[in-house]
């Protein structure tokens, strides 16, 4: 009787001591779609990652530079931005927009 009291407690609602308002605890339907969402976002990331490399390979290829230091520091800089870019969103997005709801 104990260990039930203890867990059901754990799931459930809490209210906000400050305001009163109803905390609802994640469902596991909620918890499942979270982690759904963060495997797809993974695999977006590298399948981005590698499609963009191709194209500013090719890209930087078709330019055709006179010296291989300009066609390395070409390719270096698309490849830093795009892949800040690619990386690092998901951290502004949580940051910044999700904070919302």
């Amino acid at each position: 009787m104990f260990l039930h009291n203890i867990i059901s407690e754990r799931f459930r609602d809490q209210t906000d001591p400050a305001t009163g308002a109803i905390i609802k605890k994640a469902t596991f339907e909620d918890k499942v779609n979270g982690y759904i969402e963060n495997v797809i976002y993974s695999i977006l990331i590298v399948l981005f990652e590698l499609a963009y490399k191709r194209i500013a390979l090719m890209v930087t290829e078709l330019e055709n530079y006179q010296y291989q230091t300009q066609y390395d520091d070409t390719l270096i800089t698309r490849l830093f931005i795009f892949n800040f870019f690619n990386f690092y969103l998901p951290l502004f997005i949580a940051a910044f927009v999700k904070q919302q709801y």
